[in-house]
């Protein structure tokens, strides 16, 4: 199965072998629900990583630099 644009991006092979696992090629229940959740798991983990990231200017050191307070 050929993905546009995503070539670069996602692994054929293993996308292939995500989409073997369906029981219904139709539906495919099972590998929909694996690609889901793996962006739901992305996108809380960015949004982890940027809460995580985010320094108040004026209490906390900087850890993105040398400097005491950006």
């Amino acid at each position: 199965m050929s993905i546009p644009g995503a070539e670069d991006t996602i692994d054929p092979a293993t996308f292939e072998q995500i989409l073997e696992m369906d029981e219904d090629e139709v539906d495919r229940e099972f590998s929909k629900s694996i690609v889901f959740d793996f962006f739901g798991q992305a996108d809380s983990t960015f949004a982890k990583m940027d809460s995580n990231l985010w320094v108040h200017p004026t209490t906390t050191p900087c850890a993105a630099c040398t400097r005491e307070v950006c």
